[in-house]
């Protein structure tokens, strides 16, 4: 037993030692936070329409779950890069609830140079299908964009919890 506690031990400082040597730190792109309450949360099904009350895509970088900047989408000669236009740390303020679920839209893990206002970052790809729904940092759910009332919202395609 001991063994193995001195194996993870060993492995999560290692983890811990390359995170500190990346040469390009990674960053979560992720679609402004959903708020649910928890019954509806228990009850989300394959199906489900999410709502989020914008028209268009505001975009954040978190790093490790936690807020990092506001960044742009642009989209020139089919080529996606985002620009980042605001870069804030105080907005890690943690707003837990009672009553509500934190929910965050991932479009996937992206690097990037340097966090600055005006910085660009080419994306390999920009997916609007098959993104993922976080609580807590875990995959609820494999989701993807669809237009209700011509507001952005999310449709539920697998349940992953």
């Amino acid at each position: 037993m001991e063994a193995n506690s001195t194996r993870g031990m060993q492995s999560n400082k290692l983890q811990s030692i390359i995170d500190k040597h990346q040469l390009h730190p990674e960053y979560t792109l992720a679609l402004s936070p959903i708020y649910m309450d928890k019954e509806s949360f228990k009850n989300l099904s394959t199906g489900s329409i999410l709502l989020t009350d914008s028209n268009f895509l505001e975009l954040q970088l978190l790093k490790n779950g936690k807020y990092s900047a506001d960044v742009e989408l642009n989209i020139v000669s089919n080529i996606v890069k985002i620009n980042i236009v605001n870069v804030e740390e105080s907005l890690n303020q943690a707003t837990k609830s009672l009553n509500y679920k934190k929910l965050l839209l991932s479009f996937g893990v992206i690097k990037c140079r340097k966090l600055e206002v005006g910085h660009k970052v080419a994306l390999s790809s920009f997916n609007t299908t098959e993104l993922k729904l976080l609580n807590n940092s875990k995959d609820v759910a494999l989701v993807s964009l669809v237009s209700v009332e011509e507001k952005i919202a999310l449709k539920v395609d697998e349940i992953l919890i």
